[in-house]
């Protein structure tokens, strides 16, 4: 299956990238002016999927006026990449 090309939130759609690697490191970025998101190749598919949870998290939290702090970003990102893994038949459902 082919990774997402864009996600809509709060009535923006973020278009997204995935370059070979980003600067300084990162494996993801949100920007919010450019409804851009940009995940990293440089890393595991694994790794990728959480990545692009973690950013489309940033762009969901700044859709609901959310300032949401990176630490709280990385806990939810984990507890709904988990939850997923775990209950595939519960999204299932809800979709």
């Amino acid at each position: 299956m082919k990774p997402p090309r864009s996600l809509s939130f709060g009535g923006s759609t973020y278009k997204i990238l995935y370059p070979m690697e980003l600067p300084d490191g990162d494996m993801g970025k949100c920007e919010h002016n450019k409804t851009l998101l940009q995940v990293s190749q440089d890393q595991s598919l694994e790794q990728m999927k959480s990545t692009l949870l973690h950013e489309a998290i940033h762009a969901g939290a700044h859709a609901m006026h959310w300032d949401a702090k990176e630490q709280t970003v990385l806990k939810v990102e984990k507890m709904i990449f988990s939850m997923v893994r775990a209950n595939p038949s519960l999204f299932k459902w809800i979709m």
